[in-house]
C-alpha cells in the first residue's frame, strides 16, 4: 500500500506492521508499529502478539 511513497523509498523501508492504539472511547489515536529495512516474515502469532501489546498500551492510556 505504501510502496510508492517517496519517504518509504528514500529511507529504504521494506517491512511494516502496525496495530491501532485506542482511546478509552474506542477511537484509534495512534499505532504501535514495527518497521525494518529488511523484508520480514510476519506470522499469525506475531500479529496476535502485536495486537496484544497495542491493547496493553490502550489499557495503560485508559488508566491515566
Amino acid at each position: 500500500r505504501f510502496a510508492g511513497n517517496p519517504v518509504i523509498k528514500e529511507q529504504g523501508y521494506r517491512f511494516y506492521a502496525g496495530a491501532p492504539i485506542h482511546s478509552p472511547g474506542g477511537h484509534a489515536i495512534g499505532a504501535l508499529c514495527l518497521i525494518d529495512k529488511q523484508p520480514r516474515e510476519f506470522t499469525e502469532r506475531d500479529e496476535k502478539l502485536l495486537k496484544e501489546y497495542a491493547a496493553d498500551l490502550s489499557n495503560e492510556i485508559a488508566r491515566q
